[in-house]
C-alpha cells in the first residue's frame, strides 16, 4: 500500500530534469502530485476523540497530536454526580473516532449515547471497566463504608450492566496503576486510527508510562511520613488514591455525592471532629462545603481542599502531585 512518501519519492525519482521530456513531466506531475497530497492531508487527518470527564483527558494527552481534536463532556468545575448531557454532546459522541470513559456510575450518564455511537459508526470505545487487570474497589456510593475502607480489592473484569459494577467505588482513575491500563489500551486505539503514527505513539507510550512509574514512586516518598495522619473527606472520591498510598481515611461526611448527611452521621462526624480524632477535614471545589465548615467552626480542625478531577489541563502526573500536595498541604501542616 502506497503512502505519502512513496508517491513523493516517486516523484523526485522520475521527475529528473523538468527540461526533459516537457510533456511527461508535466502529466507525471499531473496525476502523482495532487495523490500525494491527498495522501498526506489523509496521515495528518485529526483523530476526534470524546472523554467523557477531565482526568482522562489528562491520562492521554501525552499520547495525542497537534492535529488531534478532543471535547471533554464534563467542563471545569462541574461534578459529575446528576449531571445531565446537552444535545451538543450527543452530537460530538456521534462524530466521535474514539470515546474514553470510565464506564461506571461516574459517567454513567453517558453510556446509552456512547454505545448509539458505537453501534451507528463503529467508534472505538475504550472503557476502563472492560480493560483486563483494573483494580476495582467494592462500594458504589450508596454502599460505601465509612472508617477504614475495608474493601475487597478485584483484577477481574465486570460486565457494565452486571450488579458487581454498579456496586464499586467509580473513581478508578485516582489508582496510577489503573491509568497506566488506560493509557495502554488508549494508545493501541489511536495507532489503528492513525497508522501514519504508530511508531511515534508508540515510542510516546513507552515514554508517558515510564513516567507514570516515575510519579507513583515520588508520590510514595512523599506521602510516607503522613501515612498516619487521620482525616475526613467530604464524600468517598479518594479510596483508589489512598488504598495505593495507605493513607489513614477515617471516613467521609456524606454517604453519596448526591445526598446532605443525615442527623446520625453529622453527630457521628462531630463526635471525631471535637474529641480530636482527626486532623483535618478535606473539602471538594465540586461540592457543597457548608455542613463540613460548620462542623469544624471552634475546632483545631484543620480544612484542605482535594480535587479529585482537575479540568484537563494537566497531565496525570501533574495532576497526581497536585493532589499529593493537596494532601500534604494539610496533613503535614504543624
Amino acid at each position: 500500500m502506497f503512502c505519502a512518501p512513496d508517491f513523493m519519492r516517486i516523484l523526485t525519482n522520475t521527475i529528473k530534469n523538468p527540461f526533459e521530456d516537457f510533456e511527461m513531466n508535466k502529466l507525471l506531475k499531473s496525476i502523482l502530485l495532487p495523490v500525494a497530497l491527498m495522501l498526506m492531508m489523509q496521515a495528518a487527518e485529526a483523530a476526534r476523540v470524546v472523554v467523557t470527564i477531565p482526568p482522562l483527558l489528562s491520562a492521554i494527552k501525552p499520547l495525542l497530536g497537534a492535529q488531534d481534536k478532543v471535547t471533554v463532556l464534563l467542563t471545569r468545575g462541574q461534578s459529575p454526580h446528576g449531571f445531565t448531557m446537552k444535545p451538543s454532546h450527543a452530537l460530538a459522541l456521534q462524530q466521535a473516532d474514539i470515546i474514553v470513559t470510565v464506564g461506571s456510575g461516574v459517567d454513567q450518564w453517558a453510556q446509552k449515547a456512547i454505545e448509539n455511537a458505537k453501534q451507528s459508526h463503529s467508534a472505538e470505545v475504550v472503557r476502563m471497566t472492560d480493560i483486563s487487570g483494573m483494580t476495582l474497589i467494592e462500594g458504589g456510593h450508596d454502599g460505601e463504608k465509612h472508617g477504614s475502607h475495608d474493601h475487597a480489592l478485584h483484577e477481574e473484569h465486570h460486565d457494565e450492566d452486571g450488579d458487581a459494577l454498579m456496586n464499586i467505588n467509580p473513581h478508578l482513575w485516582l489508582d496510577i496503576g489503573n491509568i497506566e491500563k488506560l493509557v495502554k489500551a488508549f494508545s493501541n486505539a489511536l495507532q489503528k486510527k492513525d497508522e501514519s503514527r504508530a511508531g511515534e505513539i508508540a515510542n510516546q507510550t513507552k515514554t508517558w508510562l515510564a513516567k507514570l512509574q516515575m510519579t507513583d514512586n515520588d508520590i510514595k516518598q512523599q506521602l510516607s511520613p503522613v501515612k498516619q495522619v487521620p482525616y475526613l473527606v467530604l464524600h468517598n472520591a479518594f479510596v483508589y488514591f489512598e488504598k495505593r498510598y495507605g493513607l489513614n481515611n477515617k471516613g467521609a461526611l456524606h454517604n453519596s455525592a448526591e445526598r446532605k448527611a443525615g442527623v446520625k452521621r453529622l453527630v457521628d462526624v462531630d463526635d471525631m471532629i471535637q474529641s480530636g480524632k482527626v486532623k483535618c477535614v478535606f473539602q471538594e471545589p465540586q461540592l457543597s462545603n457548608k455542613q463540613l465548615t460548620g462542623l469544624i467552626k471552634g475546632s483545631n480542625v484543620r480544612l484542605g481542599t482535594l480535587d479529585p478531577l482537575g479540568d484537563g489541563s494537566l497531565d496525570t502526573a501533574q495532576f497526581m502531585e497536585k493532589l499529593t500536595h493537596q494532601y500534604l498541604s494539610c496533613l503535614a501542616a504543624k
